[in-house]
């Protein structure tokens, strides 16, 4: 858990420093080049299909995976790094939220404390009021990107969880 936390801070970063000069999709199609050789390698590797059983699925997962970083790198180009990383981990709310609504599984108290507490802090990151006003605040198109990049990466959790 620990380096793959490092990974996605160290990739946050990377693309934070290139989102200026390369566009989020080729910051997307060349982190794809990379995902798919190494998926591909380790699934001959373990004599694995590649497409699984419902591969209808497998390729909505894709372009939704493919949506979400879009929106991710994309906000991290126009936010500060700290306000594009919280407004992204808002996923787990969203996720527990849909796979409730979606997949029937049930959500506690502990897991409804957590996703307000996370929503609270959110809203203390994305000033709405100022969003609304203007001043001085994050860009409210880049704020609604970063949100976009949450749900999808919520939405490709979820599938991932119905293709298992």
């Amino acid at each position: 858990m620990l380096a793959s936390a490092l990974a996605f801070s160290v990739m946050g970063v990377c693309v934070k420093q290139v989102g200026d000069r390369i566009p989020a999709a080729e910051v997307v199609l060349a982190r794809a080049i990379v995902s798919v050789a190494l998926s591909w390698w380790m699934l001959q590797r373990a004599g694995v299909a590649p497409w699984g059983q419902r591969r209808g699925l497998l390729i909505l997962r894709g372009a939704i995976g493919t949506a979400a970083l879009l929106c991710v790198y994309a906000a991290l180009a126009m936010l500060p790094l700290a306000s594009a990383t919280v407004l992204q981990y808002l996923y787990p709310t969203i996720t527990a939220l849909l796979a409730w609504l979606v997949l029937g599984e049930s959500i506690g108290r502990r897991v409804l404390l957590a996703m307000a507490l996370g929503w609270a802090g959110v809203l203390l990151v994305a000033q709405p009021a100022a969003l609304l006003q203007g001043a001085g605040s994050l860009p409210p198109m880049a704020v609604l990107i970063a949100l976009g990049g949450a749900v999808f990466t919520s939405l490709a959790y979820v599938s991932v969880r119905s293709l298992g």
